[in-house]
């Protein structure tokens, strides 16, 4: 039979192994809360980038519409690509939140690449348009 005198160290270790573990179990639970608050955080971005790149979008096509709410009305006949001025603005806008939305991602958003290639085409005619007028436009006679 053993005498308890030779078996004195044995509790303490099973108190260091316990607390090793626990530990080890809130570390891990930090780390997952951390990694959390920060997708949740990337999400948030990302779907507010979205719905402004949206919003530039349909803001656009809205106003440019017969009869629209706030329509964009021609109060300078002379300047004939005012219109095309305001659309390349705001698909500008459009295209930086795009941009904004796909560059805020952890992981690459393919679904954005047809949108936002869309968008940049509708920006490069848009230019070569509001180019085009600026270069036909008459001079004025000051």
């Amino acid at each position: 039979m053993r005498r308890l005198g030779e078996e004195k160290g044995i509790v303490l270790i099973m108190a260091l192994l316990f607390m090793l573990v626990l530990g080890l179990l809130g570390m891990s639970a930090m780390s997952s809360t951390f990694y959390d608050n920060r997708i949740s955080g990337n999400k948030r971005i990302s779907e507010h980038a979205f719905y402004a790149a949206e919003a530039g979008i349909q803001e656009v096509l809205g106003r440019f519409r017969e009869g629209a709410t706030g329509e964009i009305e021609d109060t300078e006949p002379l300047n004939s690509g005012w219109k095309r001025f305001i659309a390349l603005k705001e698909m500008r806008e459009a295209v930086f939140w795009l941009r904004l939305l796909r560059d805020s991602s952890e992981k690459p958003r393919t679904d954005l690449a047809p949108l936002l290639d869309e968008s940049s085409q509708i920006v490069a005619i848009l230019t070569a348009t509001v180019k085009t007028a600026r270069a036909n436009r008459p001079q004025q006679s000051g």
